[in-house]
């Protein structure tokens, strides 16, 4: 039984073009500062890359691959690492001269039925939630600071 995570929705203060760049640039690992990425594979609009994400005490190591649908949509499914499945999706629209992020995502720690879903909400849930957290507000900051200096590239 999959284990929701947070529903997020943030406004930041950037055109959307900015903050999809900028969660293209952390998904590749091609931002100072960021959590440590590396890229496995990547084609036009999806890239494999190997996430070092902080979570608590510890580290945790995963890959996903991230489905870019310019100019507002991204989805990220585990392909490895400590959970069972893991899937989340990214939409931004534009309002008002700014952006709205939209997050929705799930996982599954195992697949035994109760077991798995009552460590996933005790446990794993309230750590993935912060990890979540702190990346979107690494994207608003990022996006917020850059849309005062410079223009989108196309």
């Amino acid at each position: 039984m999959p284990v929701k995570l947070a529903s997020r929705t943030i406004r930041i203060a950037a055109p959307r073009d900015f903050v999809f760049q900028v969660i293209i640039a952390l998904a590749t690992g091609n931002l100072a500062g960021g959590e440590g990425v590396r890229v496995r594979s990547r084609t036009s609009n999806t890239v494999t890359s190997e996430f070092h994400s902080r979570g608590g005490f510890r580290t945790y190591v995963t890959v996903h691959k991230v489905a870019f649908e310019p100019p507002g949509h991204v989805e990220f499914t585990q392909v490895e690492g400590p959970l069972h499945s893991d899937h989340g999706e990214v939409t931004l629209r534009e309002t008002g001269g700014a952006t709205e992020l939209e997050f929705k995502g799930e996982f599954v720690w195992r697949p035994t039925p109760v077991l798995g879903w009552l460590v996933g909400v005790v446990n794993i849930r309230p750590v993935y939630n912060a990890v979540i957290a702190r990346y979107f507000l690494d994207v608003r900051t990022i996006a917020e600071s850059r849309a005062g200096r410079q223009p989108p590239s196309p």
